[in-house]
């Protein structure tokens, strides 16, 4: 069974929302990603768009080329905010989002059946 704890993201100070991390069976995939990108200029100016996204997210429309739905049968609520290469999957339960895992655009077809596999389980809203 899988097994689903949370935490508070500190890095994104957003009024409308309240993002938490993602723990699932004790490994939080957006907290491997994002050390990963950090040690890259490029990457960690990328996240660091994200993460503006992401505090900015509620006080204006962002557009489906930053934040777009990820269309699934079974979830409505599944969510990739995107800046150029870098994709950060969630899932947007208002007004709380869950912060999943992170990946890169070439790898983002496999990286959407992670998420689906991954948040199987957790509960919808």
């Amino acid at each position: 069974m899988t097994e689903y704890k949370t935490e508070v993201l500190d890095i994104v100070n957003n009024p409308s929302y309240t993002y938490y991390k993602l723990y699932v069976n004790d490994r939080c995939y957006f907290e491997d990603f994002y050390n990963e990108v950090m040690e890259d200029v490029k990457g960690s100016n990328d996240m660091a768009s994200i993460v503006g996204l992401m505090e900015n997210l509620g006080a204006q429309l962002l557009p489906a080329a930053k934040f777009n739905h990820i269309h699934d049968a079974k979830r409505s609520d599944l969510f990739e905010f995107k800046k150029n290469k870098l994709r950060v999957y969630v899932i947007k339960q208002e007004p709380v989002i869950y912060v999943v895992m992170g990946g890169h655009k070439n790898e983002q077809k496999s990286d959407i059946a992670k998420l689906k596999k991954r948040v199987k389980y957790f509960p919808k809203k």
